[in-house]
């Protein structure tokens, strides 16, 4: 059996010609900032949604801290509440006994634990509304900082078109100059 050698032909790359968009071949200034700025007020749309949507977020997850620690707290002072006022009548009941003054000594114990209870909750909200008030803040303060950065570049970017925009007219004009001598 012969083996057939097979030619290979020569693959010739066409050129490709470079397609130029629709806005790269429009030479009225005017329409070119339309567009300009159209691109602009979508982008600007597009990235204040995102950085709205990080920071409910954000808030949304420290909030979420906040509530589990308020109720791990709040568990935890039912349990100790309870667990002493279950132990103050264990001792008034077994120790019905003993005089009427330790009785009293007894009570008087349990309701300045109730009241050293009830301040700590107190000043547990309290440092939960404080937290609150800064997690908020700090939001606010990010997302200030957020709009005058976008601001800073949306001005940066539109003095870069602006310096666009002369150096496109520029040519035209030179281009005209050299119709005009011709």
């Amino acid at each position: 059996m012969a083996t057939d050698a097979f030619t290979l032909e020569a693959i010739q790359e066409e050129e490709l010609e470079e397609e130029l968009e629709e806005w790269q071949t429009i030479n009225d200034p005017a329409e070119l900032k339309h567009y300009r700025t159209q691109a602009m007020r979508i982008h600007m749309k597009s990235l204040n949604q995102t950085l709205l949507a990080v920071g409910c977020l954000k808030i949304y997850m420290q909030s979420t801290y906040i509530e589990l620690a308020w109720s791990v707290y709040t568990t935890s002072l039912k349990k100790f509440t309870v667990a002493k006022w279950k132990s103050a009548r264990a001792r008034s009941v077994a120790g019905s006994s003993r005089s009427s003054t330790s009785n009293r000594s007894s009570a008087l114990s349990t309701r300045r634990n109730l009241q050293e209870a009830e301040r700590l909750e107190k000043v547990m909200q309290f440092k939960i509304q404080q937290e609150r008030a800064e997690v908020l803040q700090e939001a606010e303060e990010d997302e200030r900082m957020q709009q005058f950065e976008i601001a800073r570049k949306a001005e940066e970017e539109r003095m870069q078109q602006l310096e666009t925009a002369r150096k496109a007219e520029e040519r035209l004009v030179e281009s005209a100059r050299k119709e005009r001598q011709l």
